[in-house]
């Protein structure tokens, strides 16, 4: 009789065992992937980063250049280009038309 209970023992020990291990297993591959998948992540933020510094870069370029073509707009760069001065100014005008709802 004891050596049928010592032989169903090692068995559920056998078993808890590989389930151990097995458990172990599992949570090694969780953890080597989410490390992986931290490690990728911080190299990508560290790529965007750089991109944002790139592009903040070139934006305030373009609007120093704005900016420095803004002030060499003047009168005689208009009449050198054809416009000339408006002696009457005309405005134009709408009529008021309004709508009313008679429906109720």
């Amino acid at each position: 009789m004891k050596k049928l209970s010592q032989t169903f023992s090692n068995t559920r020990i056998e078993t808890v065992v590989w389930s151990l291990l097995g458990l172990c297993l599992v949570l090694l591959v969780l953890y080597v992937y989410f490390m992986n998948t931290s490690v990728f992540n911080v190299a990508k933020r560290v790529d965007t980063e750089r991109q944002i510094a790139e592009l903040t870069t070139n934006i305030s370029h373009k609007e120093f250049d704005y900016i420095s073509q803004t002030n060499k707009i003047n009168i005689e760069l208009a009449y050198a280009l054809g416009f000339k001065t408006a002696e009457a100014p005309v405005y134009v005008s709408a009529p008021d038309i309004t709508a009313f709802n008679t429906v109720r």
